[in-house]
């Protein structure tokens, strides 16, 4: 468990070492701090969420492309071949790099909300520290769980493919394409069945409305945490059976 641990650290700092990263929450920031300068000119009320919803409109992808990212592109490197069958067993190398994502949707989140607050710590002159660390704790546990349950879904799409473009073009195409094909059905069921319910609160819908509203009910996260360990359970199942 050390070692994987170990992995997983040594993962994270070499992602944080690359552009990409810094470059898309450098965006990300500076879209929100945009909104936040560009307010005054549109007056309208404001709560502690509402600079939330901005910073989500890229941390959003951010949390969608690096899980497809960071374990296909070992396959298309060709590195496979090398961390697949070197001391570490293929379960512990793959547990790493969910680690690594984990922790990377916790730093991602912090920011995300600690940004949120300040902004609007700033337009209201309430400095306090509630109003800091406001609803910090539930961020954390949203990200956590929607990092969890993306990555698990891009482990499964690349192990399958072998290919970053393939898992990377699927994941997006899949959230993307979501919310029109559940307006589709949805027209065309009852809304108080139980299945209009799961549609409308599907685990892709459930990650757009935690990374844009941070409204997530406890229901909402025990869907999210078993989806995302019955795909990640899956996930695994394949790796071990593939040949790499």
């Amino acid at each position: 468990m050390n070692s994987t641990l170990r992995i997983s650290i040594l993962e994270v700092k070499q992602l944080f070492k690359r552009y990409g990263i810094w470059s898309s929450l450098f965006i990300a920031v500076l879209y929100t701090i945009t909104i936040y300068l560009k307010r005054p000119m549109y007056p309208s009320p404001s709560d502690l969420d509402t600079y939330y919803n901005y910073f989500g409109d890229i941390s959003y992808y951010i949390i969608l492309i690096l899980p497809s990212f960071i374990m296909s592109r070992e396959f298309s490197l060709k590195t496979s071949r090398i961390i697949f069958t070197g001391s570490l067993s293929r379960i512990n190398i793959v547990l790493s790099k969910l680690l690594s994502l984990i922790l990377i949707g916790c730093i991602v989140g912090t920011i995300h909300r600690l940004l949120a607050n300040l902004l609007w710590v700033l337009e209201h002159n309430k400095f306090t520290l509630n109003n800091l660390t406001h609803d910090i704790f539930t961020n954390l546990t949203n990200y956590l769980l929607i990092s969890f349950f993306v990555s698990s879904l891009s482990f499964i799409i690349g192990f399958i493919t072998f290919s970053q473009i393939a898992t990377i073009v699927s994941i997006i195409s899949m959230f993307s394409f979501e919310s029109m094909i559940r307006g589709i059905i949805l027209i065309k069921l009852d809304y108080t069945t139980k299945l209009a319910l799961w549609i409308k609160e599907n685990p892709l819908a459930l990650v757009y409305k935690g990374m844009q509203y941070n409204n997530l009910s406890i229901s909402n996260n025990i869907c999210l945490a078993l989806t995302g360990l019955v795909l990640f359970l899956i996930s695994l199942i394949i790796i071990n059976k593939r040949e790499i």
